[in-house]
C-alpha cells in the first residue's frame, strides 16, 4: 500500500504487474441556498432508510393532491396514488361511485405494496373518517408487509378556509360530482365530514396534526416535509 497525496496505490497483484488506484477525495457538501432547501436535503439523505406510504388526510379541497403531487416531483421514484384518479379508470364510476371506489381501494394497496417493496415511497391523499371501511388498518397493514414505514398527516383548516376552498375549480369529474354534494342546498355533508374526521382523529393518537390555514402552496409543502422528517 503506497499513499501519494490524496492517492491510494494498492499493488496487490505482483506477478502482472497491474496497480489498481483509488482516490479519497473528501466529498464536498452541497451549496443549499435557503431553508427548504436545506430541509428537502436532510429528508433525503438521513431521515427515511426505509421506505414510505405517506397517507395525507384531511377535507376535500384542502390541498391533498397538490401536496402529493408536489411530493413525487421532488423525490424521484416517489408514486402519488390518487382514488379519484383511479375511480375515473373503472368503468361504470359514474353509475356506481362506491363500488368503483372499493375497486379502486384494492388496487391502491396493490400497487402500494409493489412499489414499497421496490424501495420507493408511496404518497396516498384521501379523506379518511370513521365512516370508512377498515380505514386505516388496510394500509398500515400494506406498509408492514412491504417492511415500510406508515406515516399519516391530517391536513386541516379553519372553517372560513374550508368555505373558501368550494370555490376552487375542480381539476376532474371526480372532484366536480363531490364539489356538487358539497354545495347541495341544504345539504350539511361538508359539516358531517369535519366532525367525522375529528372523530377518526380522536382515536389516532399517532397522527400528525398539520394546520394549514393561512398557508400558500410552498408554506404548506415545507411544513408537510418537516412533519414527514419528525413523524
Amino acid at each position: 500500500m503506497i499513499r501519494i497525496g490524496a492517492i491510494v496505490v494498492n499493488v496487490a497483484d505482483t506477478r502482472r504487474g497491474a496497480a489498481f488506484c483509488r482516490a479519497r477525495r473528501p466529498r464536498r457538501k452541497p451549496v443549499l441556498c435557503d431553508r427548504h432547501e436545506r430541509l428537502t436535503y436532510a429528508h433525503r439523505r438521513y431521515c427515511h432508510p426505509m421506505p414510505r406510504l405517506i397517507h395525507l388526510n384531511g377535507p376535500s379541497r384542502v390541498g391533498k393532491s397538490t401536496l402529493a403531487r408536489r411530493y413525487i416531483n421532488e423525490h424521484p421514484g416517489a408514486l402519488a396514488l390518487d382514488l379519484d384518479v383511479l375511480v375515473e379508470l373503472v368503468g361504470g364510476w359514474r353509475d356506481d361511485f362506491s363500488g368503483a371506489l372499493g375497486v379502486a381501494r384494492a388496487h391502491v394497496r396493490t400497487l402500494a405494496t409493489q412499489h414499497l417493496s421496490e424501495g420507493h415511497d408511496v404518497v396516498f391523499p384521501q379523506l379518511v373518517t370513521v365512516h370508512d371501511r377498515d380505514p386505516d388498518a388496510g394500509l398500515e397493514k400494506t406498509a408492514r408487509a412491504a417492511d415500510a414505514t406508515y406515516i399519516e398527516v391530517a391536513l386541516l383548516v379553519d372553517d372560513e378556509r374550508t368555505r373558501r376552498l368550494r370555490d376552487k375549480h375542480p381539476a376532474s369529474e371526480v372532484e366536480e360530482r363531490i364539489q356538487a354534494w358539497l354545495e347541495e342546498p341544504g345539504s350539511d355533508l361538508a359539516v358531517r365530514i369535519r366532525r367525522h374526521l375529528e372523530e377518526y382523529l380522536v382515536g389516532r393518537p399517532h397522527t400528525v396534526r398539520l394546520d394549514t390555514t393561512g398557508l400558500d402552496e410552498d408554506a404548506s409543502y415545507e411544513r408537510l416535509l418537516e412533519a414527514i422528517a419528525t413523524a
